[in-house]
């Protein structure tokens, strides 16, 4: 029974929480600037996919979890992030139903999150 409602109230939390992230313009405008570019479509595409399969380990946020670290303010590079997420590493899982566009997508978004 304990497991049970545990399992509901963290669905209903991630769900929640998936929606937040979605909805929320503070979190990532789709106008914003970086260093006097915009942001470019990718990356909110990227937002997406970071979501779907990275935000239950990573954090909504991307501040990282007692499941994973951090991403956001790393400083990490594309080539990194599309290698990691598509091999794995560590403790992390590879990902390789991740298609090459949304591996590109979700590369552009983590790198933005400074």
């Amino acid at each position: 029974m304990r497991i049970t409602v545990g399992v509901v109230i963290v669905t209903c939390l991630f769900i929640t929480g998936y929606y937040f992230f979605l909805r929320n313009s503070e979190i990532i405008p789709e106008n914003s600037a970086c260093c006097g570019n915009s942001v470019v479509s990718k990356s909110i595409k990227g937002k997406k996919v970071f979501v779907k399969n990275c935000a239950s380990c990573h954090g909504i946020n991307a501040g990282g979890t007692g499941i994973a670290p951090k991403l956001r303010g790393r400083n990490l590079t594309k080539n990194f992030i599309r290698t990691v997420v598509s091999k794995g590493k560590g403790k992390m899982r590879a990902f390789p139903y991740i298609s090459s566009k949304e591996l590109e997508s979700l590369s552009d978004f983590v790198s933005f999150l400074k």
